[in-house]
């Protein structure tokens, strides 16, 4: 592909297809209980970098913060996954701002 096009923004851009788009619809509580455990189990908040969410088979972490930043399955857009537990956890907004 040419310059910076890949093949998902050629479609977004000549087919209206857009990425993820034949992905289930996710709410910021689903995303929060998958946090909630991946915190239970690791004693960490999760982080884009973590990989597969182990609650949600097929889904990872950095699929998520870009869903959540895009505005991708049914996400408003402009948020981060590190945005929505600092504003829904009790995380500070320093902590794990360098890898997410």
């Amino acid at each position: 592909m040419p310059g910076d096009l890949s093949l998902a923004r050629l479609l977004a851009r000549e087919r209206n297809v857009r990425p993820g788009s034949d992905r289930p619809v996710l709410t910021i509580e689903q995303v929060l209980r998958w946090a909630d455990a991946c915190h239970a189990r690791t004693g960490c908040w999760p982080h884009r970098r973590m990989g597969a969410i182990a609650e949600a088979q097929g889904e990872t972490w950095k699929n998520i913060n870009v869903s959540l930043r895009e505005g991708w399955r049914g996400f408003a857009g402009g948020s981060t996954l590190h945005r929505v537990l600092v504003e829904h956890r009790d995380l500070a907004m320093g902590v794990q701002e360098q890898t997410v």
